[in-house]
């Protein structure tokens, strides 16, 4: 089984949760998106459900995915 982990967080240990703080941890397996923790105001909730509903391979953003420079909405929306 080929998985990986992939996780974001800012401005914060993971361990608290506060005002402002967001926590992102995405599952992979294959290149495809099996599950997400989103905690906090990520905007992210619609964008990996139509990934995890849609199965697209990810393999290719894998590295950028959770970039926070980057908008992933322009790119599967």
């Amino acid at each position: 089984m080929n998985e990986s982990c992939l996780r974001m967080c800012t401005n914060a240990p993971s361990t608290q949760f506060l005002r402002g703080i967001e926590y992102v941890k995405v599952i992979l397996q294959e290149g495809r998106m099996q599950g997400a923790v989103l905690i906090g105001e990520t905007d992210l909730e619609e964008t990996f459900e139509n990934l995890i509903l849609n199965q697209i391979d990810l393999s290719p953003f894998k590295e950028e995915l959770l970039n926070p420079n980057i908008d992933i909405d322009d790119f599967f929306d």
